[in-house]
Protein backbone atom coordinates (compact mmCIF):
# COMPACT_ATOMS: atom_id res chain seq x y z
CA UNK A 1 0.00 0.00 0.00
CA UNK A 2 1.43 3.62 -0.97
CA UNK A 3 0.20 7.20 0.29
CA UNK A 4 0.96 8.96 3.66
CA UNK A 5 -3.14 9.85 3.79
CA UNK A 6 -4.77 8.52 6.62
CA UNK A 7 -7.81 7.71 4.17
CA UNK A 8 -5.26 5.91 1.68
CA UNK A 9 -6.43 2.44 2.58
CA UNK A 10 -8.88 0.11 0.98
CA UNK A 11 -11.03 -0.17 3.87
CA UNK A 12 -11.85 3.98 3.62
CA UNK A 13 -12.85 4.42 -0.12
CA UNK A 14 -16.21 4.31 1.27
CA UNK A 15 -15.64 6.87 3.90
CA UNK A 16 -13.89 9.21 1.17
CA UNK A 17 -17.34 9.18 -1.07
CA UNK A 18 -19.00 9.86 2.48
CA UNK A 19 -16.78 13.23 3.22
CA UNK A 20 -16.85 14.48 -0.12
CA UNK A 21 -20.46 14.00 -0.80
CA UNK A 22 -21.49 15.68 2.54
CA UNK A 23 -21.07 18.94 1.49
CA UNK A 24 -23.37 18.90 -1.86
CA UNK A 25 -25.87 16.10 -0.14
CA UNK A 26 -28.62 18.89 -0.30
CA UNK A 27 -27.91 19.70 -3.88
CA UNK A 28 -31.25 18.81 -6.39
CA UNK A 29 -28.47 16.93 -8.48
CA UNK A 30 -27.77 14.53 -5.24
CA UNK A 31 -30.09 11.59 -6.21
CA UNK A 32 -28.55 10.71 -9.14
CA UNK A 33 -25.02 9.66 -9.70
CA UNK A 34 -23.46 9.37 -12.88
CA UNK A 35 -20.20 8.07 -12.62
CA UNK A 36 -17.70 8.38 -15.52
CA UNK A 37 -16.08 4.36 -16.01
CA UNK A 38 -13.62 3.79 -18.35
CA UNK A 39 -12.93 0.37 -17.39
CA UNK A 40 -9.64 0.88 -15.50
CA UNK A 41 -9.24 0.49 -12.14
CA UNK A 42 -9.65 3.67 -10.61
CA UNK A 43 -13.09 3.88 -12.42
CA UNK A 44 -14.33 0.40 -11.27
CA UNK A 45 -13.35 1.00 -7.83
CA UNK A 46 -15.33 4.18 -7.90
CA UNK A 47 -17.81 2.48 -9.42
CA UNK A 48 -18.24 -0.51 -7.07
CA UNK A 49 -17.77 1.84 -3.80
CA UNK A 50 -20.65 4.03 -5.08
CA UNK A 51 -23.22 1.11 -6.24
CA UNK A 52 -22.83 -0.25 -2.37
CA UNK A 53 -23.40 3.34 -1.04
CA UNK A 54 -26.08 4.45 -3.14
CA UNK A 55 -29.16 2.63 -1.80
CA UNK A 56 -28.46 4.40 1.53
CA UNK A 57 -28.34 7.87 -0.13
CA UNK A 58 -31.64 7.02 -1.87
CA UNK A 59 -29.53 8.07 -4.97
CA UNK A 60 -29.88 6.14 -8.72
CA UNK A 61 -26.49 5.16 -9.98
CA UNK A 62 -25.39 5.12 -13.94
CA UNK A 63 -22.54 4.40 -15.62
CA UNK A 64 -21.27 6.54 -18.21
CA UNK A 65 -19.30 4.61 -20.52
CA UNK A 66 -17.16 6.96 -23.43
CA UNK A 67 -16.00 5.56 -26.55
CA UNK A 68 -13.83 8.47 -28.46
CA UNK A 69 -13.69 6.47 -31.76
CA UNK A 70 -9.80 6.68 -31.34
CA UNK A 71 -9.51 2.70 -32.01
CA UNK A 72 -10.96 0.16 -34.05
CA UNK A 73 -11.14 -1.80 -30.73
CA UNK A 74 -12.98 1.34 -28.56
CA UNK A 75 -17.00 0.05 -29.24
CA UNK A 76 -16.01 -3.32 -28.26
CA UNK A 77 -14.76 -2.68 -25.66
CA UNK A 78 -17.34 -0.29 -24.53
CA UNK A 79 -19.58 -2.63 -24.84
CA UNK A 80 -17.29 -4.95 -22.64
CA UNK A 81 -17.49 -2.41 -20.23
CA UNK A 82 -21.13 -2.24 -20.40
CA UNK A 83 -21.73 -6.39 -19.89
CA UNK A 84 -19.65 -5.67 -16.67
CA UNK A 85 -21.73 -3.01 -15.51
CA UNK A 86 -25.31 -5.15 -16.45
CA UNK A 87 -23.41 -8.18 -14.85
CA UNK A 88 -23.20 -6.56 -11.44
CA UNK A 89 -27.34 -4.82 -11.90
CA UNK A 90 -25.55 -1.08 -12.71
CA UNK A 91 -27.56 0.41 -15.96
CA UNK A 92 -24.95 1.66 -18.34
CA UNK A 93 -24.99 4.18 -20.80
CA UNK A 94 -21.99 4.53 -24.10
CA UNK A 95 -21.61 8.06 -25.11
CA UNK A 96 -19.89 8.36 -28.26
CA UNK A 97 -17.40 11.46 -29.76
CA UNK A 98 -18.46 11.49 -33.38
CA UNK A 99 -16.05 14.98 -34.20
CA UNK A 100 -13.07 14.31 -36.43
CA UNK A 101 -9.81 14.26 -33.81
CA UNK A 102 -7.21 16.39 -34.91
CA UNK A 103 -3.54 15.90 -36.17
CA UNK A 104 -2.08 17.60 -32.90
CA UNK A 105 -2.86 17.32 -28.83
CA UNK A 106 -5.57 14.21 -29.05
CA UNK A 107 -5.25 13.75 -25.45
CA UNK A 108 -6.51 17.26 -24.87
CA UNK A 109 -9.19 17.28 -27.60
CA UNK A 110 -10.46 13.65 -26.40
CA UNK A 111 -10.92 14.93 -22.33
CA UNK A 112 -12.67 18.16 -23.82
CA UNK A 113 -15.42 15.81 -25.77
CA UNK A 114 -15.41 13.19 -22.95
CA UNK A 115 -16.54 16.37 -20.58
CA UNK A 116 -19.02 17.66 -22.96
CA UNK A 117 -20.65 13.99 -23.42
CA UNK A 118 -20.54 13.53 -19.80
CA UNK A 119 -21.60 17.06 -18.76
CA UNK A 120 -24.26 17.02 -21.35
CA UNK A 121 -25.71 13.72 -20.10
CA UNK A 122 -25.57 14.90 -15.96
CA UNK A 123 -27.45 18.28 -17.14
CA UNK A 124 -30.43 15.64 -19.12
CA UNK A 125 -30.98 13.19 -16.63
CA UNK A 126 -30.35 15.75 -13.35
CA UNK A 127 -27.39 14.08 -12.05
CA UNK A 128 -23.86 14.51 -10.75
CA UNK A 129 -20.83 13.87 -12.34
CA UNK A 130 -18.37 11.22 -10.24
CA UNK A 131 -15.04 10.86 -11.30
CA UNK A 132 -12.09 8.76 -10.60
CA UNK A 133 -8.86 11.00 -10.65
CA UNK A 134 -6.52 10.02 -7.60
CA UNK A 135 -3.29 11.36 -6.36
CA UNK A 136 -0.91 10.28 -9.22
CA UNK A 137 -3.12 11.94 -11.45
CA UNK A 138 -3.13 15.33 -9.35
CA UNK A 139 0.35 15.11 -9.23
CA UNK A 140 0.47 14.87 -12.80
CA UNK A 141 -1.54 17.55 -13.51
CA UNK A 142 0.45 19.41 -10.88
CA UNK A 143 4.18 18.94 -12.73
CA UNK A 144 1.84 19.97 -15.87
CA UNK A 145 0.71 23.24 -15.26
CA UNK A 146 4.04 23.54 -13.35
CA UNK A 147 6.14 22.91 -16.45
CA UNK A 148 3.55 25.71 -19.00
CA UNK A 149 4.45 28.51 -16.47
CA UNK A 150 1.02 27.81 -14.30
CA UNK A 151 0.34 30.43 -11.62
CA UNK A 152 0.23 29.64 -7.83
CA UNK A 153 -3.65 29.03 -8.39
CA UNK A 154 -2.96 26.27 -11.09
CA UNK A 155 -0.79 24.35 -9.04
CA UNK A 156 -3.84 23.77 -7.03
CA UNK A 157 -4.76 21.46 -9.94
CA UNK A 158 -8.04 19.36 -9.18
CA UNK A 159 -10.63 20.00 -6.02
CA UNK A 160 -12.57 17.10 -4.38
CA UNK A 161 -15.96 19.85 -5.21
CA UNK A 162 -16.21 21.57 -8.42
CA UNK A 163 -18.71 22.79 -10.81
CA UNK A 164 -18.27 22.72 -14.62
CA UNK A 165 -21.29 23.90 -17.51
CA UNK A 166 -23.86 23.46 -14.79
CA UNK A 167 -22.53 20.38 -13.08
CA UNK A 168 -22.13 19.17 -10.03
CA UNK A 169 -18.38 16.96 -10.20
CA UNK A 170 -16.75 15.16 -7.41
CA UNK A 171 -13.77 13.08 -7.24
CA UNK A 172 -13.36 11.49 -3.67
CA UNK A 173 -9.98 10.00 -4.13
CA UNK A 174 -7.89 12.77 -5.11
CA UNK A 175 -6.01 11.69 -1.58
CA UNK A 176 -5.50 7.90 -2.37
CA UNK A 177 -2.85 5.89 -4.27
CA UNK A 178 -3.65 4.25 -7.82
CA UNK A 179 -2.24 1.26 -6.09
CA UNK A 180 -5.02 1.60 -3.69
CA UNK A 181 -7.75 1.28 -5.89
CA UNK A 182 -6.19 -1.42 -7.34
CA UNK A 183 -6.01 -3.42 -4.25
CA UNK A 184 -9.27 -2.41 -3.87
CA UNK A 185 -10.30 -4.00 -7.14
CA UNK A 186 -8.33 -7.17 -6.33
CA UNK A 187 -9.55 -8.00 -2.75
CA UNK A 188 -13.36 -7.37 -3.99
CA UNK A 189 -12.22 -9.75 -7.06
CA UNK A 190 -13.04 -7.04 -9.69
CA UNK A 191 -12.30 -7.28 -13.19
CA UNK A 192 -10.65 -3.93 -15.15
CA UNK A 193 -9.21 -3.45 -18.54
CA UNK A 194 -6.25 -1.36 -19.23
CA UNK A 195 -5.98 1.46 -21.91
CA UNK A 196 -2.93 1.31 -24.15
CA UNK A 197 -2.83 4.89 -24.69
CA UNK A 198 -2.08 4.97 -21.18
CA UNK A 199 1.75 3.65 -22.32
CA UNK A 200 1.71 5.99 -25.22
CA UNK A 201 5.00 8.22 -24.73
CA UNK A 202 3.68 10.93 -27.24
CA UNK A 203 1.26 12.35 -24.88
CA UNK A 204 2.18 14.91 -22.22
CA UNK A 205 0.52 12.99 -19.29
CA UNK A 206 2.54 9.74 -19.77
CA UNK A 207 5.97 10.96 -20.26
CA UNK A 208 5.43 12.63 -16.75
CA UNK A 209 3.89 9.46 -15.52
CA UNK A 210 7.03 7.94 -16.02
CA UNK A 211 9.03 10.53 -14.85
CA UNK A 212 7.35 10.63 -11.23
CA UNK A 213 7.33 6.89 -10.87
CA UNK A 214 10.97 6.95 -11.73
CA UNK A 215 11.61 9.81 -9.12
CA UNK A 216 9.32 9.38 -5.89
CA UNK A 217 10.70 12.23 -4.06
CA UNK A 218 9.94 14.63 -7.09
CA UNK A 219 6.62 12.90 -6.88
CA UNK A 220 6.51 13.91 -2.95
CA UNK A 221 7.39 17.75 -3.73
CA UNK A 222 5.06 17.93 -6.33
CA UNK A 223 2.38 16.19 -3.86
CA UNK A 224 3.60 18.93 -1.17
CA UNK A 225 3.42 22.17 -3.21
CA UNK A 226 -0.46 21.02 -4.67
CA UNK A 227 -1.61 20.29 -1.26
CA UNK A 228 0.13 23.95 -0.17
CA UNK A 229 -1.57 25.38 -3.66
CA UNK A 230 -4.75 24.50 -2.80
CA UNK A 231 -4.58 25.67 1.10
CA UNK A 232 -4.10 29.16 -0.74
CA UNK A 233 -6.49 29.08 -3.16
CA UNK A 234 -9.13 27.80 -0.51
CA UNK A 235 -8.26 31.11 1.79
CA UNK A 236 -8.39 33.57 -1.82
CA UNK A 237 -11.58 32.22 -2.49
CA UNK A 238 -13.09 32.05 1.07
CA UNK A 239 -11.49 36.08 0.85
CA UNK A 240 -13.19 36.95 -2.26
CA UNK A 241 -16.59 35.84 -1.22
CA UNK A 242 -16.39 37.80 1.81
CA UNK A 243 -15.43 40.91 0.02
CA UNK A 244 -18.73 40.23 -2.37
CA UNK A 245 -21.01 39.68 0.25
CA UNK A 246 -19.95 43.11 1.64
CA UNK A 247 -19.03 45.46 -1.47
CA UNK A 248 -20.49 43.90 -4.37
CA UNK A 249 -23.89 43.04 -6.01
CA UNK A 250 -24.99 40.70 -8.82
CA UNK A 251 -27.71 41.88 -10.97
CA UNK A 252 -29.00 38.32 -12.34
CA UNK A 253 -31.51 40.70 -14.50
CA UNK A 254 -28.59 41.94 -16.47
CA UNK A 255 -25.63 39.48 -15.62
CA UNK A 256 -23.56 42.14 -14.18
CA UNK A 257 -21.68 42.31 -11.05
CA UNK A 258 -21.51 45.96 -9.64
CA UNK A 259 -18.14 46.67 -7.26
CA UNK A 260 -18.01 49.20 -4.78
CA UNK A 261 -15.06 51.34 -6.48
CA UNK A 262 -14.29 52.37 -2.43
CA UNK A 263 -14.35 49.28 -1.39
CA UNK A 264 -12.14 48.41 -4.25
CA UNK A 265 -9.62 51.34 -3.50
CA UNK A 266 -8.98 49.51 0.21
CA UNK A 267 -7.31 46.72 -1.13
CA UNK A 268 -3.74 46.27 -1.83
CA UNK A 269 -3.05 45.96 -5.19
CA UNK A 270 -2.06 42.05 -5.47
CA UNK A 271 -5.48 41.43 -3.71
CA UNK A 272 -7.10 43.91 -6.46
CA UNK A 273 -5.26 42.18 -9.19
CA UNK A 274 -5.97 38.16 -7.47
CA UNK A 275 -10.29 39.58 -7.24
CA UNK A 276 -10.16 40.88 -10.67
CA UNK A 277 -8.77 37.74 -12.31
CA UNK A 278 -10.90 35.40 -10.27
CA UNK A 279 -14.13 37.75 -11.09
CA UNK A 280 -13.47 37.88 -15.00
CA UNK A 281 -12.92 34.70 -15.15
CA UNK A 282 -16.24 33.78 -13.90
CA UNK A 283 -18.06 36.38 -15.67
CA UNK A 284 -16.08 35.72 -19.11
CA UNK A 285 -16.45 32.14 -19.16
CA UNK A 286 -12.87 32.01 -20.87
CA UNK A 287 -10.74 28.89 -20.99
CA UNK A 288 -7.81 30.79 -18.93
CA UNK A 289 -8.36 33.39 -16.54
CA UNK A 290 -6.23 36.52 -17.76
CA UNK A 291 -2.56 37.17 -17.40
CA UNK A 292 -1.54 39.08 -13.89
CA UNK A 293 0.42 41.72 -15.90
CA UNK A 294 -2.89 41.99 -18.19
CA UNK A 295 -5.03 42.84 -14.80
CA UNK A 296 -2.15 44.45 -13.14
CA UNK A 297 -1.94 47.39 -16.25
CA UNK A 298 -6.10 47.45 -16.58
CA UNK A 299 -5.89 48.24 -12.79
CA UNK A 300 -2.89 50.85 -12.45
CA UNK A 301 -4.44 52.83 -11.73
CA UNK A 302 -7.59 52.52 -11.19
CA UNK A 303 -9.72 54.23 -13.75
CA UNK A 304 -11.90 56.95 -12.76
CA UNK A 305 -13.59 56.10 -15.77
CA UNK A 306 -14.20 54.73 -19.28
CA UNK A 307 -14.51 51.23 -20.67
CA UNK A 308 -12.06 48.25 -21.37
CA UNK A 309 -12.52 44.58 -22.79
CA UNK A 310 -10.85 41.91 -20.91
CA UNK A 311 -10.89 38.05 -20.85
CA UNK A 312 -14.31 38.38 -22.64
CA UNK A 313 -15.52 40.73 -20.08
CA UNK A 314 -16.46 44.36 -20.82
CA UNK A 315 -15.62 46.54 -17.70
CA UNK A 316 -17.29 49.60 -17.13
CA UNK A 317 -15.29 52.32 -14.68
CA UNK A 318 -17.55 54.56 -13.04
CA UNK A 319 -17.49 57.48 -10.02
CA UNK A 320 -18.80 55.16 -7.50
CA UNK A 321 -18.80 51.39 -9.18
CA UNK A 322 -17.50 49.38 -11.23
CA UNK A 323 -19.13 46.83 -13.40
CA UNK A 324 -18.30 43.87 -14.81
CA UNK A 325 -20.61 41.95 -17.47
CA UNK A 326 -20.32 39.74 -20.32
CA UNK A 327 -18.77 40.64 -23.83
CA UNK A 328 -20.39 39.92 -27.06
CA UNK A 329 -19.36 35.86 -28.26
CA UNK A 330 -16.80 35.46 -31.49
CA UNK A 331 -18.09 34.93 -34.80
CA UNK A 332 -18.88 31.42 -35.93
CA UNK A 333 -20.33 28.90 -38.36
CA UNK A 334 -23.77 27.42 -37.44
CA UNK A 335 -24.07 24.89 -34.43
CA UNK A 336 -25.98 21.63 -35.23
CA UNK A 337 -28.28 21.06 -31.95
CA UNK A 338 -30.27 17.98 -32.18
CA UNK A 339 -33.83 17.05 -30.87
CA UNK A 340 -33.58 16.25 -27.01
CA UNK A 341 -29.98 17.12 -26.74
CA UNK A 342 -28.35 20.27 -25.01
CA UNK A 343 -25.02 21.84 -25.42
CA UNK A 344 -23.21 24.14 -24.09
CA UNK A 345 -22.92 27.18 -25.84
CA UNK A 346 -19.72 29.54 -25.81
CA UNK A 347 -19.41 28.52 -22.01
CA UNK A 348 -22.14 30.72 -21.37
CA UNK A 349 -25.37 29.30 -21.96
CA UNK A 350 -27.14 26.29 -21.64
CA UNK A 351 -29.34 25.24 -25.24
CA UNK A 352 -32.13 22.93 -25.21
CA UNK A 353 -34.54 22.12 -28.19
CA UNK A 354 -37.24 19.97 -29.22
CA UNK A 355 -36.19 19.84 -32.55
CA UNK A 356 -33.23 19.63 -34.45
CA UNK A 357 -32.30 23.17 -34.83
CA UNK A 358 -28.88 25.45 -35.35
CA UNK A 359 -27.52 28.04 -33.53
CA UNK A 360 -25.96 31.45 -34.86
CA UNK A 361 -24.45 34.25 -33.95
CA UNK A 362 -26.61 37.58 -32.66
CA UNK A 363 -26.60 40.15 -34.46
CA UNK A 364 -28.61 43.64 -34.28
CA UNK A 365 -30.09 42.53 -37.65
CA UNK A 366 -31.63 39.22 -36.75
CA UNK A 367 -32.84 40.89 -33.53
CA UNK A 368 -34.65 43.17 -35.55
CA UNK A 369 -36.01 40.71 -37.28
CA UNK A 370 -38.19 38.90 -34.66
CA UNK A 371 -41.72 39.85 -34.65
CA UNK A 372 -42.63 42.40 -31.84
CA UNK A 373 -44.49 39.31 -29.93
CA UNK A 374 -41.97 37.20 -29.99
CA UNK A 375 -41.16 36.00 -26.43
CA UNK A 376 -37.58 35.58 -26.72
CA UNK A 377 -36.95 38.90 -28.60
CA UNK A 378 -39.20 40.53 -25.00
CA UNK A 379 -36.48 38.78 -23.13
CA UNK A 380 -33.61 39.70 -24.53
CA UNK A 381 -35.19 43.54 -24.81
CA UNK A 382 -34.62 43.18 -21.13
CA UNK A 383 -30.83 43.16 -21.22
CA UNK A 384 -28.87 46.46 -22.05
CA UNK A 385 -28.30 46.50 -25.81
CA UNK A 386 -24.43 44.95 -25.23
CA UNK A 387 -25.51 42.34 -23.14
CA UNK A 388 -28.12 41.45 -26.07
CA UNK A 389 -25.41 39.95 -28.26
CA UNK A 390 -23.94 37.68 -25.89
CA UNK A 391 -26.91 35.28 -26.38
CA UNK A 392 -27.16 32.90 -29.32
CA UNK A 393 -30.15 32.85 -32.05
CA UNK A 394 -31.90 29.68 -32.71
CA UNK A 395 -32.94 28.72 -36.20
CA UNK A 396 -34.98 25.52 -37.50
CA UNK A 397 -33.33 23.73 -40.44
CA UNK A 398 -35.63 24.40 -42.82
CA UNK A 399 -36.37 28.22 -41.77
CA UNK A 400 -39.32 27.44 -39.63
CA UNK A 401 -40.13 29.61 -36.93
CA UNK A 402 -38.44 28.67 -33.56
CA UNK A 403 -39.71 29.28 -30.03
CA UNK A 404 -37.06 30.30 -27.57
CA UNK A 405 -37.66 30.88 -23.78
CA UNK A 406 -34.91 32.26 -21.79
CA UNK A 407 -35.22 29.95 -18.26
CA UNK A 408 -32.88 29.73 -14.88
CA UNK A 409 -34.25 26.34 -14.29
CA UNK A 410 -33.99 23.46 -16.88
CA UNK A 411 -35.45 21.08 -14.29
CA UNK A 412 -38.72 22.83 -14.20
CA UNK A 413 -39.22 22.75 -18.04
CA UNK A 414 -41.38 19.58 -18.91
CA UNK A 415 -40.74 20.17 -23.68
CA UNK A 416 -42.83 17.38 -24.58
CA UNK A 417 -46.48 19.57 -23.92
CA UNK A 418 -45.45 21.98 -26.86
CA UNK A 419 -46.69 21.74 -29.83
CA UNK A 420 -45.58 19.12 -31.56
CA UNK A 421 -44.76 20.64 -35.03
CA UNK A 422 -43.48 23.60 -33.36
CA UNK A 423 -40.09 23.67 -32.52
CA UNK A 424 -38.92 24.86 -28.67
CA UNK A 425 -35.50 25.51 -27.50
CA UNK A 426 -34.56 26.43 -23.85
CA UNK A 427 -31.54 28.53 -23.03
CA UNK A 428 -30.41 28.59 -19.63
CA UNK A 429 -27.33 31.79 -18.61
CA UNK A 430 -24.92 29.61 -16.42
CA UNK A 431 -24.00 31.82 -14.08
CA UNK A 432 -23.92 29.61 -10.38
CA UNK A 433 -20.29 30.42 -9.56
CA UNK A 434 -21.22 34.28 -9.61
CA UNK A 435 -24.16 32.89 -7.41
CA UNK A 436 -21.60 31.02 -5.17
CA UNK A 437 -19.33 34.13 -4.89
CA UNK A 438 -22.28 35.93 -3.77
CA UNK A 439 -22.70 33.58 -0.44
CA UNK A 440 -21.67 34.66 2.66
CA UNK A 441 -18.25 33.35 3.03
CA UNK A 442 -18.92 31.49 6.18
CA UNK A 443 -20.47 29.24 4.02
CA UNK A 444 -17.52 28.25 1.83
CA UNK A 445 -16.28 24.87 3.07
CA UNK A 446 -12.73 23.72 2.96
CA UNK A 447 -12.05 21.57 -0.20
CA UNK A 448 -14.43 23.03 -2.64
CA UNK A 449 -13.81 25.53 -5.37
CA UNK A 450 -16.10 28.48 -6.19
CA UNK A 451 -14.04 28.91 -9.16
CA UNK A 452 -15.26 25.69 -11.38
CA UNK A 453 -13.15 23.72 -13.65
CA UNK A 454 -11.63 26.25 -15.90
CA UNK A 455 -8.07 26.63 -15.83
CA UNK A 456 -5.93 28.76 -13.44
CA UNK A 457 -2.73 29.24 -15.41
Amino acid sequence: MTGNHPLDTTANLHDAIAECFQSVAKHPSARHWCVALSGGPDSTALLHALAALAPHHKARLTALIVNHNLRTEARDEAEAVAKQCDKHGIDAVTLTVTAQPPKTAIQEWARDNRYALLCSYARAHAGMLWLAHHHGDQVETTAMRLAHDSGLLGLSAMTPVSQRQDVIMLRPYLHLSKQALIDYCHDRDLSFISDPSNHKQQFERVRWRNLLLSEPELSTALGSLSQLASRYRSVIDTSISAFIAQAAHWDNDHLTLHLRRDAVLQLSKNAQIHLFRQLIGVIGHAQYRPSFDAVSRLLAPLPEQGQVTLGRTIIKFRPAFIDILPEAGRPHDPILLKAGDNIVYQGRFIVKSSHDCQLLPMSQSRLSAFSEDNPYRAALMAYPPELRMIFPYPSALDERAVTTHIKTNMLECDMTSSDAAQPLVLIKPIYDAMAQFSKDASSHKSGSSLIGEQSLE
